[in-house]
């Protein structure tokens, strides 16, 4: 089954740097941060500088 690569765009400029808030917690044992859950409600384009909606876009050729 082929899996379809897809990036984030900004809704409003079209912009590829997007970023969301998230729930992390500290791993001891991976000794890094773990993102436990993201808010996709709470987007931001550093692009556009603003609050982002986004939209999800495919991109190149689906993968094996």
């Amino acid at each position: 089954m082929r899996k379809l690569k897809v990036k984030m765009v900004c809704s409003h400029c079209r912009g590829e740097n997007i970023k969301v808030n998230a729930y992390v917690a500290w791993s001891k044992s991976a000794q890094a941060w773990e993102v436990l859950s993201t808010y996709d409600d709470e987007a931001w384009c550093d692009d556009c500088e603003g609050e982002a909606l986004f939209e999800f876009m495919p991109i190149g050729r689906a993968a094996k």
